[in-house]
């Protein structure tokens, strides 16, 4: 045979067997990943499987002996199965899967701290404040910088009213970057607060300028220095500071008695907000006690008229109706009726702008999802009119 013509030969056979070698490896590449693939769709269904079977045990064992270990990103079905337990209220049920995928020895880092963090979270639903302080602590000393934990830990320290602790937590939170600034405002003021309930007005005056140092337009302090001036004797300061709460934050009028103020006070706060409802109806209240009873009551009709859906002006105008002279003429009967009458349910002119729950009165912290500077007021059709910028835009616990 010519070996131009062999080595040609010898060529094409070669590429023959490679080709067939590569396709063989290629087939069985091919397999091994649709294996991998069906067992990863097995555990997943068999994920789901225990979990409507009401059986976490089995959904527990079935994830850390096939993805725990190897796969983090596998433990997220699992970690909703965890939050849709503490939706429906089964906190022991939470709290015994999380644990017990603690207890996996051959847990990824990144899924342990994960796991570490659901567990605590189960523990402060569960009402078990010590338990979840404790595991935050215990998570924060492995990942100093987990916002979240430190974020929990301060609203856990909020509600047990520990003051000092809630503020430390809110300093690392702004020492990450974080943000927060008017938060901290709010927790020395209500740390001030504090301190004035236990007659320590200069360690409560102390706290309200560490609160202004944090934010200088923090209401919540500003009226805090209000009402420590007041405890002091000194009148014409408090007046001064619970005036400039009210021009950053008039919504303060629907929940601190102005009674006291002169109408000097009232004329200032309405010149910055001269649209406001409970500035306008606090000066309503004043020109009745005045005796002015005629311009009271066209101050009420005209805020009856801009707010309908407030009852506090109806009851108030009812009332100087009912103690004025012609209490018994036809024309004032037919007005009293038609206050009456649009009175209806007890009016909510807050709500939250997080959580969406509806309030009587205005509060710098929304009592349901622990948001600050989250409720704002609304109008009878529920439009928001005014309001402050809050820590969060959206609820980061649904689904929790």
């Amino acid at each position: 045979m010519d070996p131009v013509l062999a080595r040609l030969l010898w060529a094409a056979l070669l590429g023959m067997a490679v080709g067939a070698v590569l396709g063989v490896l290629v087939a069985a590449m091919g397999k091994r990943r649709r294996h991998v693939q069906a067992a990863e769709r097995h555990a997943l269904l068999a994920q789901f499987r225990y979990a409507l079977s009401d059986d976490p045990d089995g959904a527990l064992e079935e994830l850390t002996t096939r993805v725990a270990a190897e796969d983090p990103g596998g433990v997220e079905t699992f970690f909703a199965l965890g939050s849709l337990l503490r939706r429906k209220g089964d906190h022991g049920k939470a709290i015994a899967l999380h644990e017990k995928l603690l207890g996996n020895a051959r847990l990824h880092p990144t899924v342990r701290r994960a796991a570490a963090y659901e567990l605590a979270l189960d523990f402060r639903r569960a009402g078990m404040h010590g338990r979840a302080t404790d595991a935050l602590e215990r998570l924060l000393k492995a990942e100093p910088e987990h916002r979240e934990a430190l974020r929990e830990l301060r609203e856990i320290a909020e509600e047990e009213s520990d003051w000092p602790r809630a503020i430390a937590a809110q300093e690392r939170i702004l020492a990450l970057g974080g943000g927060g600034a008017t938060i901290l405002g709010h927790l020395h003021a209500a740390h001030a607060r504090a301190l004035l309930a236990g007659g320590r007005l200069d360690e409560a005056a102390a706290a309200v300028d560490r609160g202004l140092s944090a934010d200088p337009d923090a209401a919540d302090a500003l009226a805090a220095r209000a009402e420590i001036r007041a405890a002091g004797g000194d009148a014409a300061a408090a007046a001064a500071a619970l005036g400039q709460a009210l021009d950053r934050c008039p919504d303060l009028a629907a929940v601190i008695p102005l009674a006291h103020v002169d109408e000097a006070f009232l004329t200032d706060r309405l010149a910055v907000h001269p649209a406001h409802p409970w500035l306008r109806l606090a000066r309503a209240r004043q020109r009745r006690a005045a005796d002015k009873t005629t311009a009271a009551a066209e101050a009420l009709r005209d805020l009856i008229r801009l707010h309908p859906g407030l009852a506090e002006p109806r009851q108030e105008l009812a009332e100087l109706l009912l103690a004025g002279p012609e209490a018994t003429a036809e024309s004032f009967r037919a007005e009293l009726l038609a206050l009456l009458a649009g009175l209806g349910a007890p009016a909510r002119p807050f709500a939250c702008s997080r959580c969406a729950v509806e309030l009587v009165g205005f509060t710098f912290r929304c009592p349901r999802c622990f948001g600050w500077d989250t409720v704002r007021r609304t109008d009878p059709a529920g439009t928001e009119r005014t309001g402050h910028p809050g820590e969060f835009p959206t609820d980061r616990r649904a689904g929790t």
